[in-house]
């Protein structure tokens, strides 16, 4: 098996590269020190790509693809876009009925991991709305994916 362990000008070029891209924010990238044999490159470079075969990425890419249509639909449902009088009064009838139910089931007490805080947090904020937040947030990455 080949030796999956860049060469240290390839390391130290890897490091100016991302170097490069956080100097806005005024840090580098953690070096090892120099007198280590072989040094680390700043991420994984040990598998060059994500998938083992074509079949399998563009069996994740139409995954994707088909969730962000379902995600733009909801967009579409969740918000008053031109959609006229009937369909913002029911949205405002939906928003209630919505923020009382996530309430009734978030968690009360003993919140024993991440996914419980969130569920709380979501709940105390407004369901609907923080929802919303959250689908919208997921439908901008959609630019991300072509």
């Amino acid at each position: 098996m080949r030796d999956q362990t860049p060469d240290r000008d390839t390391v130290d070029l890897l490091h100016e590269i991302v170097d490069e891209m956080l100097k806005p924010f005024g840090k580098t990238s953690q070096r090892d020190n120099r007198l280590v044999p072989n040094p680390r490159p700043p991420f994984d470079v040990s598998r060059p790509n994500e998938h083992n075969t074509k079949a399998e990425f563009l069996c994740e890419k139409e995954a994707v693809q088909a969730s962000f249509h379902h995600v733009a639909g909801l967009m579409e449902n969740l918000t008053n876009k031109n959609k006229g009088e009937n369909h913002e009064a029911m949205l405002s009838r939906l928003r209630p009925v919505i923020d009382q139910k996530l309430r009734g089931i978030a968690p009360k007490t003993g919140l024993n991991d991440g996914f419980e805080l969130i569920r709380k947090n979501v709940a105390d904020l407004g369901g609907f709305t923080a929802s919303a937040y959250w689908i919208f947030g997921l439908f901008s990455l959609r630019g991300y994916t072509n």
